[in-house]
């Protein structure tokens, strides 16, 4: 559905000796920063032998001499809300793979749930299990709507664009931005993002990546809207508290190992 995958064989010994990747998603990818022409993605394998052994030396590398020894591994620092969080959402026109025109006038005095994905995310896919959960809870409610925003260009099909939603467990509305224009006016940076926008059109909630909590949390803050209460301030004062128990962990010495295991040092 991306594309031509195109595979390179040795007529003699039927090696692979290059792959050629579609670049369509991937471009779509990097031009949210940007113009990109000519764009190509291949592996080429070079040298490849059968049934010889492989030198020693292939295994052989040197160490920087600034190289540490790793103590422990963290995840990344958590994404700052939008800037758009506790504003007025941006003017936007959806249009649903049925051709409904969504508007914000449209939707307005409901809870909106905003999810923007392509299919090239792996992310998304972990988190559209997730998301369908919570769909299904409120799909009934003339008082939520979600949409699933699509980014991938008009090379996809819809039908293309539907079934990969469907294979990854998810029965949201679909609506496409082919053209940006939507992420441009969100500033979405990087996806999954969900927004989501109260009764009064501000934006309440904001979040970027996947959250495996989602299901826990997200049902709070459709919640605390429909029951007239802002959640802005809430989700500001959460990833100030993120970001507070990452600096923490930064600061907080490694565990001791266990009596039988083992920390050596770097080979020179």
């Amino acid at each position: 559905a991306d594309g031509t995958l195109v595979f390179w064989l040795d007529q003699q010994t039927f090696a692979l000796r290059r792959v050629d990747y579609p670049t369509t998603a991937f471009q779509k990818n990097l031009e949210q920063n940007g113009p990109v022409s000519g764009l190509e993605l291949y592996a080429e394998f070079s040298g490849c032998k059968f049934n010889t052994a492989v030198p020693d030396v292939a295994f052989q590398f040197e160490v920087p001499t600034e190289a540490k020894l790793v103590k422990r591994l963290l995840g990344p620092a958590p994404s700052p809300p939008s800037k758009l969080l506790g504003q007025p959402a941006p003017e936007f026109v959806f249009t649903t793979v049925d051709g409904q025109k969504v508007t914000r006038e449209d939707i307005k005095d409901k809870v909106v749930v905003l999810d923007f994905w392509f299919t090239q995310c792996t992310p998304c896919q972990e988190s559209f299990p997730l998301m369908n959960k919570v769909y299904q809870r409120y799909k009934d409610s003339d008082k939520v709507v979600f949409l699933a925003v699509n980014a991938d260009d008009n090379t996809l099909t819809d039908a293309a664009v539907r079934e990969t939603m469907k294979s990854w467990g998810s029965e949201l509305p679909l609506a496409r931005d082919p053209n940006q224009d939507i992420r441009k006016a969100f500033d979405v940076t990087g996806m999954p993002t969900l927004f989501v926008i109260g009764p009064d059109g501000t934006v309440e909630h904001h979040e970027m990546g996947l959250n495996p909590k989602l299901v826990q949390e997200l049902p709070s803050t459709i919640e605390s809207l429909l029951a007239g209460k802002p959640t802005h301030e809430l989700a500001q004062k959460t990833y100030e508290r993120r970001t507070a128990e990452f600096e923490q962990a930064l600061q907080t010495p490694p565990e001791v190992p266990a009596a039988d295991g083992q920390v050596s040092e770097i080979p020179k």
